[in-house]
């Protein structure tokens, strides 16, 4: 059997702590000199607020709330990129209490007909979830 690539991967880095989300702004980021200016500028923000904070890049995306900070790339070539820049963006704001790290890796798979078969003679799925595969 070929092995399967996945349609879409990813990876992401969690933080739990204390964090005030206002300063996770593309502009603070691009003054720190953690993405350039160009990249600044062509930003899509979702929302820039006391509580939250949630952009992105063409490679990078930012979400920040009160107690959690998530900084994630769907393009694998960004991986290091990416490390890169929560690594520096840390050092800077080294006084920022961290209580808990992780690191998420996310595959999506397509379902070929013989693995939909399985599924469903094992009944691992509901009817809706039917409607979702077939």
């Amino acid at each position: 059997m070929a092995e399967k690539k996945p349609e879409i991967e990813g990876v992401s880095i969690v933080f739990l702590g204390d964090f005030n989300p206002k300063i996770f702004q593309p502009a603070w980021f691009a003054a720190q000199d953690l993405i350039r200016n160009e990249e600044a500028e062509k930003v899509k923000i979702e929302v820039i607020h006391e509580a939250i904070v949630n952009f992105s890049l063409e490679w990078l995306d930012i979400q920040v709330l009160q107690n959690r900070f998530l900084a994630g790339t769907q393009q694998s070539p960004y991986y290091p990129v990416l490390r890169d820049l929560v690594i520096s963006t840390f050092r800077i704001l080294s006084h920022t209490p961290i209580r808990m790290m992780g690191i998420n890796f996310h595959f999506h798979f397509p379902i070929d007909a013989f693995l939909r078969q399985c599924l469903k003679s094992r009944n691992y799925y509901t009817t809706r979830h039917h409607q979702i595969v077939s």
